[in-house]
C-alpha cells in the first residue's frame, strides 16, 4: 500500500511562463533543472524533500534533456544555479502565497522580488535568494543557507526574505524565511 500522493512540481509550468518568469526564461531555467536531475540519473517523479521552515515533499517532473541540451549545460555549476531557480520559483508558489514578480538588481543581496499572486498591479512584499548545489552534504547545504541569509542583509528592511538552497543529488531543498 502506498502513502499519500505528493504534490507536483512540473517544469512545464515554467515553460508556459509564471508571472515575471516569462516563457523564455522559464524554459531556460527548466533546462538547468532537467540537466541537473538527469545527471544524477533521477527519474521523472523523483521525490524532492523540503526541509527548514517547511517540511514537505514533492514529485518533480521535467522534460528529459537531449544531447544538445546537455552540451549547452556542460558546466554543471551553472546548471545547478539556474536549476535551483526553477525549483525555488515553483516551491515558493506552492509553499507561500507569493510569486516572483521581478528579477532583483545586483547589490540587493537577493535574486528576486516576490509579491502576492492575486494582487495586481504587483507590489514587492518579500525577497527571494536562491542557490544550487550539484552534489553536496547536509553540512554543505546548511553552510550555503547561512551564507545566503547573511547576503540578504544587503536589502534588509521591512520585507521578509526567503532563502532556498537546492541540492540535486539527493534531491532536497532547504527553505528558510528570515523576518
Amino acid at each position: 500500500m502506498s502513502g499519500p500522493r505528493l504534490r507536483k512540481l512540473a517544469s512545464s509550468d515554467l515553460i508556459k511562463g509564471i508571472d515575471a518568469i516569462n516563457p523564455v526564461i522559464g524554459a531556460f531555467i527548466a533546462q538547468g533543472l532537467a540537466v541537473c536531475l538527469d545527471s544524477h540519473s533521477h527519474m521523472n517523479g523523483v521525490e524532492l524533500k523540503v526541509k527548514g521552515d517547511f517540511s514537505e515533499a514533492f514529485e518533480v517532473y521535467w522534460d528529459k534533456p537531449n544531447d544538445l541540451v546537455k552540451l549547452g549545460w556542460a558546466n554543471l555549476k551553472v546548471a545547478s544555479e539556474h536549476g535551483a531557480c526553477a525549483v525555488a520559483v515553483l516551491l515558493i508558489r506552492k509553499l507561500t502565497r507569493f510569486t516572483v514578480i521581478e528579477t532583483a538588481c545586483n547589490g540587493t543581496g537577493i535574486d528576486y522580488w516576490l509579491g502576492y499572486r492575486s494582487n495586481l498591479p504587483f507590489q514587492r512584499k518579500a525577497r527571494l535568494e536562491v542557490s544550487g548545489i550539484h552534489k553536496g552534504t547536509t553540512g554543505t547545504v546548511n553552510a550555503r543557507v547561512a551564507q545566503k541569509l547573511n547576503q540578504t542583509q544587503q536589502s534588509a528592511g521591512l520585507l521578509p526574505a526567503y532563502v532556498v538552497v537546492v541540492e540535486f543529488s539527493k534531491p532536497e531543498s532547504k527553505v528558510i524565511k528570515r523576518k
